[in-house]
């Protein structure tokens, strides 16, 4: 009963949806090239993806495996992998300028966390279900963090939201209850402005400017 409050109090404060993402125009990032070597010291740059957008990444704690950019059957997805019982750690992702920025995971289970952390300018935060067993979503400071409740078939699906923000934080961790090795593949995309409201508002501005020619 109280998981059932907790859950409704955050829909009303606008951080849950189960909208499709197919209402966002999205373009993924395309890190191939990824290097845990270079990212693990000092960082990686990708320069003029998604149009002119760079992005240098680096890495906060200790990876028992380096991650990797991989192939999956719904496109392609950073991995980054967990055994340890209640360790963590973290990716730092740095746009050359302020974006909108989602991002989906998918297969989060009940041994599992995954914490989404935006830094300023910022303006919002969003978490859309896909399908599986609806994970636990908490406010953490500037971002989300979830924890699954689902495992194998029922592990959670989704997508968070979040920005307008220049540096983008993706924390990854087993939780003390885990058993094996745990995986998490993510991709991280931009949300694209739709140029029918950019259209729209050039109409209303030429017909605003006719509707003073007429007056005069």
């Amino acid at each position: 009963m109280l998981k059932t409050q907790f859950l409704a109090t955050i829909a009303l404060l606008g951080l849950i949806s189960t909208a499709s993402a197919g209402l966002l125009d999205l373009e993924t990032f395309d890190f191939t090239g990824w290097d845990h070597d270079l990212l693990s010291n000092g960082g990686q740059t990708f320069e003029d993806i998604c149009d002119d957008i760079d992005v240098t990444v680096t890495t906060v704690g200790a990876f028992e495996v380096d991650s990797t950019f991989i192939d999956t059957q719904t496109g392609s997805a950073i991995r980054t992998q967990q055994s340890t019982p209640g360790a963590s750690h973290s990716f730092v992702f740095t746009f050359s300028e302020p974006l909108e920025i989602c991002i989906d995971f998918t297969r989060l289970d009940q041994d599992e966390f995954l914490g989404f952390y935006a830094q300023g300018p910022f303006s919002g935060k969003e978490y859309n279900h896909f399908d599986g067993i609806f994970p636990d979503v908490m406010p953490d400071g500037s971002g989300i963090r979830l924890e699954g409740n689902g495992f194998g078939f029922d592990a959670a699906n989704g997508q968070v939201c979040l920005g307008p923000t220049s540096v983008l934080t993706v924390s990854y961790g087993a939780l003390s209850t885990a058993t094996g090795t745990k995986f998490a593949d993510f991709n991280i995309s931009k949300v694209v402005p739709e140029p029918a409201t950019a259209s729209l508002l050039g109409l209303a501005f030429l017909g605003l400017m006719g509707g003073m020619r007429k007056r005069r």
